[in-house]
């Protein structure tokens, strides 16, 4: 019987032959295309971070907002309807690390930048149960305290971006809540505004709400996303006016429908993706509502001190 001598008999070099294969193989597959330019795509739109907007983001690590915040819009339709287009290898340039995660207890913020105002955002920082009643989100009002110009510093220079000692001086002379915002408010900025999912505002020109009344539904759905912002009764808050200011009287319906469905930028979000169409069109009869409502109450306010002037004059004569 012939012994057989092929390198299959011999553990130790067919091991050894194995690796060799497999690496090479891993290294012309995998290593080698990663050299190469038309891998590491760039939009022309996407620019460095700035200093503030680097030492946000240092912090939102920190803070560990990643954990139930994603930053990456996945291609499926609800996604694209809610967040914006999704998102593309080219926006991804500048990020070191990648902070795509992997969980959504929160929204994704891949496109938060001016979907809010800054005000907004410091007080939703402090205080998120105030504009989302049922929210996990804990309270960072411990972050109003002055910002790691240091450090910013440090981040810059490790990373190549350009900077200036102006930029520096930007960072120390902000608190931590402040450089945050700056960092919210520049994702998604490099990507055009018409990846939105939108209505068009030409379809609603003379357009009134399809139904008059308003389900116990809407209401409660009000204050869960909106009361936050403008009042419980449409009073307005520190980040938006009163119903009754902002709302004209007579108002076409479809205007207000567009606000709700479009937002307006560094204002108020885009409600399309969230909430039905049914559920936006009762928003607006029922906005409309407290805004007549707190104009009946100044109305009768107003004649009641008049009247009472009237009676005070007769009086001192």
């Amino acid at each position: 019987m012939s012994k057989d001598n092929s390198i299959y008999s011999k553990i130790i070099p067919l091991v050894i032959a194995m690796t060799v294969v497999v690496l090479v193989g891993t290294v012309i597959t995998m290593a080698m295309p990663l050299l190469r330019d038309d891998m590491h795509p760039k939009l022309a739109s996407t620019k460095e971070y700035t200093a503030i907007e680097l030492e946000g983001r240092n912090i939102y690590q920190r803070e560990g907002c990643v954990n139930c915040h994603s930053q990456m819009v996945r291609p499926l339709t609800a996604d694209v309807v809610r967040y914006g287009d999704y998102t593309k290898a080219g926006e991804e340039f500048y990020e070191r690390p990648f902070l795509w995660g992997s969980k959504r207890t929160g929204p994704d913020l891949a496109r938060n930048g001016g979907r809010y105002s800054d005000e907004w955002q410091i007080m939703h920082l402090k205080e998120p149960t105030k504009f989302y009643p049922k929210t996990n989100m804990p309270s960072y009002a411990f972050l109003d305290r002055p910002a790691n110009a240091v450090a910013a510093e440090k981040s810059m220079k490790a990373l190549g971006y350009p900077y200036t000692q102006e930029d520096i001086d930007k960072v120390a002379n902000s608190t931590e809540l402040e450089v945050l915002t700056a960092y919210l408010q520049s994702l998604g900025s490099d990507i055009p505004d018409n990846m939105y999912v939108k209505v068009n505002p030409d379809d609603y020109d003379n357009t009134m709400a399809p139904m008059s009344t308003i389900s116990p539904e809407t209401k409660i759905a009000f204050v869960d996303n909106c009361a936050g912002c403008h009042g419980t009764e449409g009073e307005g808050t520190d980040v938006a006016a009163p119903f009754s200011d902002v709302i004209p009287d007579p108002v076409i319906d479809g205007y207000l429908f567009v606000s709700v469905a479009n937002g307006i930028p560094y204002t108020m979000p885009s409600h399309i993706g969230i909430m039905t169409k049914r559920r936006m069109w009762e928003l607006v009869l029922y906005a409309k509502e407290l805004a007549n409502k707190k104009r009946t109450a100044t109305t009768t306010t107003t004649a009641t001190n008049s009247d009472m002037s009237a009676v005070d004059s007769s009086v001192n004569k």
